[in-house]
C-alpha cells in the first residue's frame, strides 16, 4: 500500500509541477508520453507527418490546458489520450477527409469463421484499419478501442447516434473482407 501511495505523490508532484509550467517536467512528459500518444494518433490518421503534426498540437493543448486537470492524478494519462484523440478528429474534420459513405458492403465472411488469429500482428491490423475511409475508421476507433458509447460517438463527431452505429457496422465489414480477401489470396 504504500507504494500506491507513493506513487500516487510523486504523480500529484509531476501535476503540480507540470502546472507551473516547470519547462524540464513539460519535456521529460513529453519524452515520456510522445510514444503512446503518437500510436493512439496515429490510429487515426495514416500519414505519419500528419500524425506527428497533431502529436505537437497535442502536447501544446496539454501544456496550456493542465491548469483546468482536477481530476484524480491517476487520471491523468486519461485524460491526455483523450486530448490527443480529439486533436486527431479535429484535424480530420479541418482537413475535411470524414466521409460517411452510406454504400453498402457485402460481407463475404459468412461462414461464422473468425478473420483474426493470432498470427496476425498489429502492424498487419492497422493496415487494414488505414484502408477504411475515415468516418468509418474513427467511428471503428472510438468505439472498439477508446471505448466511447454510440452516444458520445455522436456527441464528437457531430452525426446522430443511428449513423454512428451504422458506421461501426460497414467498418467491421469492411475489415472482415480486407483479412479474408489475404486470407483467400494467401489460400
Amino acid at each position: 500500500m504504500v507504494k500506491i501511495v507513493k506513487l500516487n505523490n510523486q504523480t500529484d508532484q509531476l501535476i503540480a509541477q507540470l502546472k507551473n509550467h516547470d519547462r524540464k517536467v513539460q519535456y521529460d512528459f513529453y519524452k515520456k508520453h510522445s510514444p503512446k500518444l503518437l500510436s493512439v494518433i496515429r490510429m487515426y490518421i495514416s500519414d505519419i507527418h500528419y500524425a506527428e503534426e497533431v502529436l505537437s498540437n497535442s502536447f501544446v493543448k496539454i501544456f496550456k490546458k493542465i491548469d483546468s486537470f482536477n481530476g484524480p492524478s491517476v487520471a491523468i494519462h486519461n485524460w491526455v489520450r483523450t486530448i490527443a484523440v480529439r486533436e486527431a478528429i479535429n484535424f480530420l474534420r479541418k482537413k475535411k477527409d470524414i466521409a460517411y459513405p452510406s454504400d453498402q458492403l457485402e460481407d463475404k465472411h459468412t461462414d461464422g469463421s473468425n478473420p483474426i488469429n493470432d498470427e496476425h500482428n498489429l502492424a498487419y491490423l492497422q493496415e487494414k484499419i488505414d484502408k477504411l475511409p475515415y468516418g468509418y475508421k474513427m467511428v471503428f476507433m472510438l468505439y472498439v478501442i477508446e471505448g466511447y458509447s454510440h452516444k458520445a460517438i455522436a456527441g464528437e463527431l457531430g452525426i446522430n447516434e443511428g449513423t454512428s452505429k451504422s458506421q461501426l457496422y460497414k467498418a467491421r465489414k469492411m475489415i472482415k473482407q480486407l483479412l479474408a480477401k489475404d486470407d483467400y489470396a494467401n489460400g
